[in-house]
């Protein structure tokens, strides 16, 4: 039994020598110029390397008045608590603001340039839809003109289609006399035809009527005179 109590007694101790287990977390190193990383959590142990402000560290154990930390060389060792702080140091602050505000007049000229753009661009549409609607204005008038004309044009030709149905109905009439008169000038040539045989025919039998009278005539003389002579003789 006592051997089993000087045993816990050792590994109490031993617990106790050991240092606290904390989060790993990643601290800096505060406004200081250079601070020391030794090898055991005193003063006079020895230094493994100095560090300088803002040098970020990774805490492995909190002992109170010392930290367990690892450098970003992978060093491991003793540092005093009160030269490390959780808070962001202000050089590595205003990198960081500086680098945002780098970052923000970028995006801002960046804005700008687009902004630019953006008006440039309004500004040709304005300028397109200011051409497309003077274009617009005058072909509307140049449509309300061709419209305008096409029906001067419509109602001339309605006026001379007109005129042409009336001059169609007077030609239907002009030639139906015309045929008419065709026609009638047959039918009197026929007739004149027919009256100039018939006076042919007339003129023939005359002739030789007159031809036999005379013929007759001269025949009778002839046997007169003969009669005559006979006559004469006896």
């Amino acid at each position: 039994m006592p051997y089993v109590r000087n045993m816990i007694a050792m590994a109490f101790l031993v617990l106790l020598t050991l240092p606290l287990a904390a989060a790993a977390e990643t601290r800096y190193v505060s406004d200081q110029l250079v601070v020391t990383i030794r090898q055991q959590p005193a003063d006079q142990a020895e230094v493994i390397t100095t560090l300088r402000t803002d040098t970020p560290l990774e805490v492995l154990a909190d002992q109170g008045r010392y930290l367990l930390v690892q450098t970003p060389a992978g060093e491991k060792g003793y540092v005093q608590s009160q030269y490390i702080t959780s808070d962001l140091p202000k050089p590595i602050v205003i990198d960081r603001l500086q680098k945002e505000r780098a970052q923000l007049q970028q995006k801002l000229a960046a804005a700008e340039k687009a902004r630019e753009a953006a008006i440039s661009e309004l500004q040709k549409i304005k300028t397109t839809l200011a051409t497309e609607s003077q274009t617009t204005e005058q072909q509307v008038t140049e449509l309300k003109s061709a419209l305008a004309q096409a029906r001067s044009e419509l109602q001339e030709a309605t006026e001379r289609y007109d005129t042409l149905l009336a001059n169609s109905r007077e030609i239907v009439n002009i030639t139906n006399a015309r045929n008419q008169l065709e026609e009638d000038n047959a039918r009197l040539s026929a007739e004149i035809e027919a009256i100039r045989q018939e006076n042919k025919s007339l003129l023939t039998t005359g002739m030789i009527q007159w031809f036999l009278a005379g013929g007759g005539v001269f025949l009778i003389g002839w046997l007169v005179g003969k009669l005559s002579r006979k006559r004469r003789s006896f």
